[in-house]
Parts: C-alpha cells; structure tokens; sequence
C-alpha cells in the first residue's frame, strides 16, 4: 500500500483529499504545519507528498525544494488557490510532478495522484533498468578489457618477438620482446608501418615478403639481417603467416621472429665457457668429481687425483672406496653424493679422511645431475680441505675468548686481590701470635723443669703469669681460629676464581658436547663477578634437575658472558655505575619439553622500539665510539641459530629493562660446521 502525506493547514481540505485518496486504497497521512511533516517524512516512508503552497508556518515549495533534495524518490504534487502561471512555473522548475488549483473535485485529485504515481513508478523502473544496462555495458566493457590485457600479459610473457598487422600493413599490436628487439615503444609502432619505423634499405625486404605472404596460402619462413638502434645488427628468422576474420576473409598477419644471431652467440659463449670451465675446474685448489648412482667415478679433476692417486674415474672404481682412508665397503655416514641423488637437492656434509698420511677435514658438497627427462642420474661433488680455516676459526674463537678474559682482566685481578689481601693479614697475625705463644711456651717449660725438680719458687710463677699476660691467651685462643677460617675461605675464594679462569678460557673443541649449564652460568658469574658486582645484585634460579645439552662449551661460555655484561652496563647506565644504587640480574635455567630455555634478565632502562630490530646486526652498537664494537649479541645470533639450531630473541620494556631468552634443543642435530 502506498503512503500519502497530506500537508494542509486547511483542516477541511485536507480532510477532504484524505478521504478521496483513502478510498482509493492509498495510507494517508495528515500534517497541519512543516514541523509535523518533517517529522513524518523522518520516520515513515513517503511515495507522494500532497503538499499546499501556502502554510501558517511557511513555505509548501521550500519544503517541496528540500523534499526533492533528501528524498528523491517521493513524488511531490503542489496544492494552491491560485492558478498564476508564474507561481506554477516556480513549482514546476522545482520538479514537482503536479501542480492542482482549488478548488478541485475528488476525481480530479485522484486523477493526479494515479498519473504522478504511475509516472513515478515508470521513471524508478526506468532507472533501475538503464543502471542495470549500465552496468551490463560496464562489464562487457571490463570483461573486453580483461581479455585484450590478459591476451596482451600472454603473449607479453612470451620470449620470442610477435607481432600482428593489418592488409595495409599496419602494426596493429606486438609484444614486449618485439618492443626490445626494435627498441621503441609499443605506442610507437602501433599503427605505424615498416617504412616508418625502419629505413627504406631496411624496410624493402620486409614489405616484399609481406606482399608475397597475403598472395600465398601458406605460412612464410626467411632470414633476414635487422639493424637496432645502437647500429648492431641481428641475424633474424622470420616466421610469418596470415589471418581471418569471422568470415573468412584475410585481416592481416602474424609474425614470430627469432634472433639467430644470439643463439649462435650463445652457442660459441657455451662452447667457450665449457673450454673456460673445464680449465678453471682442472686448475683451482677444490676437488671436483662426478659419482655415478652406483656410487662409481665417473671424473674427476686433477685435484682429487692428486688427493686421490689410486682412484680412477672410468666407471670401474667405487668412490667410497678410494676416496677414504682406510677404504669402505659401505658408504660414508651422510654420504652427500648418495643423499643429493636421492633427494634430489644440494647436500653438505663435513668428514675426516686421511691424505698423504695427515689427518684432513674435507667439506663436500654434491648436487643431483638430471637427464633430458628430468630423472637423477649421478651427482658433481666438490671437496674442499677446510682443515686450515677449522684450525683458523678455532684459534680465532679462543682470541675473542682471551679479549673478553683481558677485558675482564683488571676486575678479576681485584676479585684475587681483596681475599689474598686478607689472607696475608691472617698470616702476619698468626705470625705474631705464634711469636707471643712461643715465648709464653718456652716460660710455661721453664715452670715444669722446675716443678719437676721442685725448685719453684716465686720469681719463676712471677715470669710465667707475666709471659701468660703478655701473650693474652684468651684473646689469641679466640682469635687464632678465625683467622685460620677466613685464611681458609680465602684461599678457597681464589681457588674457585682460578678454576672458573681456567674453564672459561680453555681452548674449545670443534665437536658439540654435553655441557652442564648450569655449572657454565656460575663460572661466567664467577669471572665477571668485577664487572656486575658494583651496579647490581644477581639472583638465580637454576633447574637442578637441568639435562646435559650437547654444544660447543667455548661458543656456549662466550655467549653467556656476552650477555651477562650488557646487562651490568644496561643497568649502570641507570644506576650511573651504581652511585644511585643497585640493580637486580635475574638468571634462570628451566626444561620445556624438549628444550632447554636460559633467561637473563635486567633492571636497566631497556631497548627503545626504534632500534629492536637492529640489535642483531652486525657492528650494531649503542654504545660510545670505543666502548662496544657491535658484534657480541651478532655473534650469539650466530652461535645459538646456526651451530646449535636453537633461538635467541628478547622481551623489553623501555624504563623497566630486558630479558634475553635463549632455547636450546636437547637433541641438536650435527650443524655444517662440525667434524663428522
């Protein structure tokens, strides 16, 4: 049922018109003045206004104007007393759809109503329909688009040089190779001919063989020389060939050029590349040599010979056994070559093997070689003796061990100093109490050889309780035993000092062991105990039940040294070196399934968001010129992801501090860089 809003001042007219239109089966609805018709209009849904020009309270064409504005699909029909043609024309200009005199007969009003309404739903329908065709053409005209950029994209992905012409001659499209090829842009040929892209010398051959193409029936193949914008010129093979509109008819032609020049270039650089490589590969220091999928040499270069001598590489000898010393049956643990051939990537492994009677360490590396067919036929592998450079890495591990020990050097040469200080105070006391007891003892024999020959007599009690009173007995009886206790602790304190010195800075190995943590936490405790014991306090909480962790003891040493200084400096960088007082270093050791998790937390001011994803770069540092070179959280990186297959990342809140969170896994698997 359609609504009607019936605004009249005139309480009898509007009675009127809401009974005429309510017998026609509309929903009327009645407003005396604007305010109530706004009102109506914001909460119901409108489909004609009947609207009197003239209101008590203003104006029917103002509200017609707005009407139209915020609701465009009401139609609006204008009541008035007056039949002025200019007034009608003001209605009429604000688009109302009918314009009715009073006074007017009921059928007279419905007559308008039906029109307008009927006008109304017309024009709506008409507007659906001509969006509904817009949007049809719209996509017709995308879906056109699609295909002429997807057509465009396929035969842009294509290599080869294309292009097509119409009967005059004219390029009508090409391809990106074709633009490159001719080095001008597509817009620039498109609709253009030969002759206006090439010179007449050029062109002539180009246009004959066009002419005599539409005058044949079949496709057309020839050479032809074309000179590029930088005057160099290419040995083209033309592939040309017409064709047809819907009916049949000739509508141009295609042609696939293919420069021959370039592949007969490419043809003489692999020949002298595989000449160049062949040689390269005779002469360098790496040993090369291709196994067969029986594991049988099938080549190798000079190198391995050299390495190698009783190894032959005609097919006869099997590579596991001339390539180890001693000789195998069976392949080697993780055989790369073996590996690379069956899963059909490039393996790494590391070995120990005997040349020339001296123990090496060879780095080998196999990828797959694949037939026409794609199938896995033998493997190339390259050796490398990387014995010198394990030697290197691990004579260079041990110097940044013996930097960190000469940084911590001054702090663990007072950490000695204060228990040796007090012991050699408790041994120049002892020395003096045993001067004193000595001289006590000597006056208590004096007493007893005369007591024995009952000669005592005043004189010799008098020197006995005076050596008594100098020597202060109770005192020392008191005194001799703390002494020895803290001499005792001391020698103790330096003793561990030591110790912990000693494990730190011992050579590492090259093969992962395990290693208790928790008894490596408290050695690097002990040896920078100098450079945290002024600005923070360190609490732990270490597992005691922690399993042993199979690592690099050495790697594993540095890494929580590293951390543990940077967060003593973190910390006495708020603390100014302690003088505001100290901070807390939290050490924790737990069990997570199969990981082990070592934190280390700090009360400094934290890692500001700026540079959180900075912090392990290499030569990153905050720190003064001088004072930090960037490379201890870099090497931890290094240490914990890569030779431990473990992670390293921290949690920081600037103002509250930091905690750095390492996880390693129980079961680590043997890392490239590892002796097998």
């Amino acid at each position: 049922m359609q609504t009607i809003l019936i605004v009249d001042d005139d309480s009898q007219g509007a009675s009127f018109s809401e009974k005429a239109l309510s017998g026609r089966g509309y929903n009327c609805r009645i407003a005396g003045d604007t305010a109530s018709a706004y009102r109506l209009l914001n909460e119901t849904a409108i489909d004609l206004l009947l609207c009197n020009v003239n209101l008590s309270d203003g104006s029917g064409l103002a509200m017609a104007r707005d009407v139209r504005t915020t609701c465009p699909e009401t139609a609006i029909i204008i009541v008035s007393t007056s039949d002025d043609p200019n007034l009608a024309r003001d209605a009429l200009e604000i688009g109302v759809h009918g314009y009715v005199v009073k006074p007017f007969t009921a059928n007279a009003l419905l007559i308008n109503v039906d029109n307008t309404l009927r006008r109304t739903h017309l024009e709506q329908e008409k507007r659906v329909h001509l969006k509904q065709l817009e949007a049809l053409v719209e996509q017709r005209t995308e879906s056109l688009n699609d295909q002429r950029v997807f057509h465009q994209h396929i035969i842009d992905a294509i290599p080869t040089p294309i292009f097509y012409k119409d009967t005059n001659g004219c390029f009508q499209g090409c391809n990106a190779a074709f633009t490159a090829l001719m080095g001008v842009a597509r817009e620039t040929i498109v609709g253009k001919t030969i002759d206006d892209i090439l010179p007449l010398n050029q062109s002539a051959v180009f246009v004959d063989t066009d002419r005599r193409l539409r005058n044949s029936s079949g496709p057309l193949s020839y050479e032809a020389t074309l000179i590029d914008q930088q005057n160099q010129p290419h040995r083209i093979l033309f592939n040309k060939s017409v064709y047809h509109d819907l009916q049949g008819r000739t509508a141009g032609l295609v042609g696939v050029l293919m420069d021959i020049t370039q592949r007969k270039a490419a043809e003489e650089a692999l020949r002298l590349s595989e000449e160049k490589f062949r040689q390269i590969v005779e002469d360098i220091g790496t040993g090369v040599a291709v196994i067969g999928s029986r594991m049988e040499i099938l080549w190798m270069n000079t190198q391995m010979a050299k390495w190698f001598p009783e190894a032959r590489d005609d097919g006869t000898a099997i590579c596991h056994r001339f390539f180890n010393t001693p000789a195998l049956e069976t392949p080697c643990n993780r055989c790369p070559a073996m590996q690379a051939m069956r899963e059909g990537k490039r393996v790494e492994s590391i070995s120990t093997t005997t040349i020339h009677a001296r123990q090496r360490h060879l780095r080998r590396v196999a990828s797959p070689i694949h037939d026409v067919n794609d199938r896995v036929t033998a493997a190339i592998m390259l050796v490398e003796d990387i014995t010198d450079k394990i030697i290197q890495e691990r004579e260079m591990q041990q110097a940044r061990k013996l930097e960190a020990i000469g940084q911590l050097a001054a702090g663990i040469a007072h950490e000695i100093n204060t228990p040796i200080q007090y012991v050699g105070d408790n041994v120049a006391f002892l020395e003096d109490a045993f001067t004193d007891l000595r001289a006590a003892l000597t006056t208590y024999g004096e007493l007893l050889a005369a007591a024995k020959a009952d000669a005592v007599n005043a004189s010799i009690i008098a020197e006995a309780e005076a050596a008594i009173e100098q020597a202060d007995l109770s005192y020392l009886a008191d005194e001799i035993p703390n002494a020895i206790e803290q001499t005792l602790e001391g020698i103790q304190r330096v003793s561990q000092i030591v110790t912990a010195m000693r494990q730190f800075s011992h050579p590492g190995s090259d093969r992962k062991s395990p290693v208790e943590l928790n008894k490596a936490l408290e050695t690097t405790i002990t040896v920078a105990r100098n450079a945290w014991k002024y600005v923070a306090d360190i609490e732990t909480d270490f597992n005691p039940h922690l399993p042993m962790v199979n690592c690099l003891p050495g790697e594993i040493n540095q890494v929580f040294l590293n951390l543990l200084i940077n967060a003593a400096h973190a910390i006495g960088e708020v603390t100014q070196g302690g003088k505001t007082g100290k901070g807390r270093i939290r050490i924790s050791t737990r069990q997570t399934g199969d990981t082990v998790e070592i934190r280390f937390s700090d009360t400094g001011g934290g890692i500001p968001k700026a540079i959180q994803d900075r912090v392990f770069d290499p030569f990153f540092t905050t720190k003064p010129v001088g004072t930090g070179t960037g490379q201890g959280l870099a090497i931890a990186h290094s240490v914990i992801a890569d030779k431990h297959q473990g992670t390293i990342y921290f949690e920081s809140t600037e103002g509250q501090g930091t905690t750095f969170v390492i996880a390693l896994p129980l079961e680590v698997v043997a890392d490239q860089g590892e002796a097998q």
